[in-house]
């Protein structure tokens, strides 16, 4: 496979199927994130402008951490710390995270 020119322009054609798997995923993510704003506000009394400023923080902590992250594991030049690496710790501290949720939820009723 040639190596490509970074000034060469990608068609129309190869983003549009590039951009099928995200339409997809975000799909998915926007369904949920309906449920869980439902869930909220109906199941669990949250008010509505709470939720979406629920919403809205996680969204721009995601906006600002994404690249920050991305370039640190771009910038990794020693074999431990990959990208693989990065989301294994992602994953780990999502996990963590979403447990003592539950176990706070659990408490509370």
């Amino acid at each position: 496979m040639a190596n490509r020119d970074s000034s060469e322009k990608i068609g129309l054609r190869p983003l549009l199927i590039y951009a099928q798997a995200q339409t997809g995923l975000n799909l998915c993510a926007t369904l949920i994130g309906l449920h869980l704003l439902y869930f909220y506000t109906d199941r669990k009394c949250l008010s509505p402008s709470l939720a979406g400023l629920a919403f809205f923080l996680a969204l721009v902590l995601d906006a600002m951490s994404d690249p920050l992250v991305g370039n640190i594991s771009d910038r990794a030049r020693c074999y431990p710390i990959t990208r693989e690496s990065h989301r294994a710790m992602r994953d780990r501290l999502a996990a963590r995270s979403a447990a003592a949720e539950e176990e706070r939820a659990k408490s509370i009723a």
